[in-house]
């Protein structure tokens, strides 16, 4: 079995649901799953949208970590910006994202106040994912959030238990 890591609308696939997996294909590098409605169509997703599991339950309990953030997606406002191996603007940059270049929302963390000028932007640091596979983290200054299901913006708002997504309707 396996975790959808990224939303496939026009197979009624979305990220955190846990999916049968038929056959892993590593010259083509892709998995064989169950999609649809009822799980019976057969299609190919790369194998960086899916992560595989050795059973059932296993999935379903990654898939449970996916919590608030399974629907939260956000585009670039900028070219370049860039994609850290860990939440501080001097780490390693792992990725450079094009402007209006779509990623996925995988959690908030802590991590080094970005600052601009004298003063720290307004902002937090967010796991995300690629639409192409590549992790890292990213600033949220720079970034369009918005919920999958609405295709409307969200905001990221920090509760005293960490940060919480919360929709703005």
């Amino acid at each position: 079995y396996g975790v959808v890591n990224w939303s496939v609308p026009e197979h009624s696939l979305v990220a955190g649901d846990v999916i049968p997996v038929f056959i892993q294909s590593n010259i083509g590098k892709v998995y064989v799953v169950g999609a649809g409605p009822d799980r019976k169509e057969r299609v190919e997703l790369p194998l960086w949208q899916v992560t595989l599991h050795k059973s059932a339950s296993k999935a379903r309990k990654a898939a449970a970590a996916f919590g608030d953030y399974r629907h939260l997606y956000a585009r670039a406002k900028v070219d370049g910006l860039p994609v850290r191996a860990q939440p501080d603007n001097t780490a390693r940059q792992v990725y450079r994202l094009r402007e209006g270049q779509k990623l996925r929302i995988v959690a908030a963390g802590e991590g080094a106040p970005v600052i601009a000028g004298n003063a720290p932007l307004e902002g937090e640091w967010l796991s995300v994912l690629t639409d192409d596979g590549s992790v890292g983290w990213c600033f949220s200054y720079n970034l369009d959030v918005y919920d999958e299901r609405s295709g409307g913006d969200a905001q990221l708002a920090s509760a005293e238990s960490g940060p919480d997504p919360v929709l703005d309707s």
